[in-house]
């Protein structure tokens, strides 16, 4: 029989920690369980649910791993005087935050691998889909048009209301990565409704390959794993340190663990080609290894 035990019994004194995700990702919960079995944490996921900073100002835990502002808890423990220098770890580099750790993806090196990715399947063009301003999008951003440009390739932002009109003026195959896979989504809505065709038009790119979003999509969806279950476990041991009382890095950048290459970025050199739905090709060897 399958032992699913922590490692080490929990008891009342266990460090309870607050998992506070605004997008829940079960493979960040897989990460910091991961980690949190060997250390005997009770995890307070409590952020799922409605009305979840209720109780806050008297809650008695031992850290925090977040990706939403730190705002949001201010109605809740954060000015508590008991509990204002809980150790927390953040997840989202757009809100960093002076003297709080921040554990995420290596968004420069994703934008990169999105631009060597998609030149590598022959697209001519290459834009990235803004929107989302910050510092998040902007690492991302700047990682793309390096690669691109390196590459000989003028690179552009793009809304999703211009984008079928920049799709038409290039005339050749462009090569489109979202900031995440819900919008590569709706990228790929707005070509349906403008009569381009993905990915021979236009390839589409995601980043965070979820597979629930990119694999039921109508044309499954290319995406770049940003190894969430890797950022878990690091964030918690990360938290394990602070609550240990060493200092350790501010900012811990994890490289992007490949791309699960789907139709969406397929290009078709020599005409029709069937799709089938639910294969998903992981990059090749080197491709990850430049990661």
């Amino acid at each position: 029989m399958l032992d699913l035990s922590p490692r080490f019994p929990r008891s009342p004194s266990s460090p309870r920690i607050l998992l506070g995700l605004r997008a829940w990702d079960e493979r960040i919960y897989e990460g910091v369980k991961r980690f949190g079995s060997d250390h005997g944490w009770v995890l307070d996921c409590r952020t799922r649910h409605a009305g979840w900073s209720r109780g806050l100002s008297s809650w008695n835990g031992g850290g925090a791993i977040i990706d939403f502002d730190l705002e949001l808890l201010n109605g809740g423990f954060r000015n508590s005087s008991s509990l204002s220098a809980l150790p927390c770890v953040n997840l989202r580099s757009e809100r960093k935050r002076v003297g709080i750790p921040v554990v995420g993806a290596d968004l420069w090196r994703v934008g990169q691998l999105a631009a060597e990715h998609l030149l590598s399947k022959g697209y001519t063009s290459l834009a990235a889909l803004g929107g989302a301003k910050g510092v998040g999008f902007e690492e991302l951003f700047s990682g793309f048009r390096e690669a691109g440009t390196n590459s000989g390739v003028q690179v552009r932002e793009v809304s999703l209301q211009n984008l079928p009109g920049l799709a038409e003026r290039l005339g050749g195959p462009l090569g489109l990565l979202a900031p995440d896979d819900l919008t590569a989504l709706a990228a790929m809505q707005v070509c349906r409704e403008n009569d381009l065709i993905v990915p021979d038009q236009v390839g589409v790119l995601g980043v965070g390959d979820r597979a629930a979003f990119c694999e039921f999509a109508e044309t499954p969806v290319s995406s770049i794993d940003c190894g969430a279950e890797s950022i878990g476990y690091k964030a918690a041991e990360r938290l394990h340190t602070l609550m240990s009382g060493e200092a350790g890095e501010l900012q811990v950048k994890m490289a992007p663990q490949g791309i699960s290459e789907r139709s969406s970025t397929q290009l078709d050199h020599g005409g029709f080609r069937g799709l089938d739905r639910f294969s998903c090709n992981r990059s090749s060897i080197s491709e990850r290894a430049a990661c």
